[in-house]
C-alpha cells in the first residue's frame, strides 16, 4: 500500500490557464437550463392563443416529468432550430396582451398583429391544430390544419398562420440561443464552478478523487 498525497486547488487560485482548463471541463457536461426559456415561451403562447401539446420526459433518475411539446437542437449545425405541438384559438386581445408583458420584444408584437389580422374577416372563427414531423426539429419541420368555422381554410390563410407559427418557433431557438450562450459564457461558468466549490488540480484538471 501506498499514500499518495494531493494538493487540490479552488478555482480562484488556479493560473489562468488552469482556470482555461477547469472551465473547459465545466462546459464538457454543461446541459442547458431550459426552464429560463420555456417558462417565458408558455406565457407568450397563452397571449397568443397557443396551447402547447404536454410530452412526458424521462428523467436520469428513471422518473419522468410532463413539459410542453418544444422541440430543438442545437446549436451548430445546419439543421438546428425549434419547432413545436400544440393548438391554438383565437385570443381576441392579444396584440394589447402581448405588449404589456413583452413590451421590447418586437417580433411577438407581429406575430400577434398577423394572427389578429387573419381573424378579423372571419369574426374569430380561426382555429388550427399544429404538427411536427421529420428527422429534424427546425421551424420549417412545422405544419399545421387550419379551419374557419368547421371548413378548411384556404392554402393563404393557411400559409399566413403556419408564417406566423414558424416566427414563434425561431423566436423560441433565438431565447434558448441567447441563453445557451450566457450558461457557456467565462462569467456563468466561473460563477456555476466557485458556487459548487469544485476542487481541481493545480494543472486545471479535475481532482481524480471526489470526497
Amino acid at each position: 500500500m501506498r499514500t499518495i498525497e494531493v494538493t487540490l486547488y479552488q478555482f480562484n487560485e488556479l493560473s489562468p490557464a488552469a482556470k482555461e482548463k477547469a472551465r473547459e471541463w465545466f462546459r464538457d457536461g454543461l446541459q442547458l437550463h431550459t426552464d429560463f426559456v420555456f417558462e417565458p415561451a408558455i406565457t407568450a403562447a397563452k397571449l397568443l392563443g397557443i396551447t402547447f401539446a404536454d410530452r412526458t420526459v424521462r428523467l436520469m433518475n428513471g422518473k419522468t416529468r410532463i413539459e410542453p411539446d418544444i422541440r430543438y437542437s442545437g446549436f451548430s449545425s445546419q439543421g438546428d432550430g425549434a419547432s413545436f405541438v400544440g393548438t391554438y384559438d383565437y385570443r381576441q386581445d392579444a396584440p394589447q396582451a402581448i405588449r404589456a408583458d413583452f413590451p421590447t420584444v418586437t417580433v411577438l408584437h407581429r406575430i400577434a398583429d398577423a394572427l389578429e389580422a387573419l381573424q378579423a374577416p372571419h369574426a374569430g372563427t380561426v382555429t388550427a391544430r399544429i404538427s411536427q414531423s421529420g428527422n429534424y426539429v427546425h421551424k420549417y419541420t412545422m405544419s399545421a390544419d387550419v379551419l374557419i368555422g368547421e371548413e378548411e381554410a384556404p392554402d393563404r390563410d393557411t400559409n399566413t398562420f403556419l408564417g406566423a407559427m414558424r416566427d414563434f418557433a425561431q423566436w423560441i431557438y433565438d431565447t434558448l440561443y441567447d441563453e445557451w450562450e450566457y450558461q457557456m459564457s467565462d462569467a456563468s461558468v466561473d460563477e456555476s464552478i466557485a458556487a459548487n466549490e469544485y476542487d481541481f488540480l493545480v494543472t486545471g484538471e479535475r481532482q481524480p478523487f471526489h470526497a
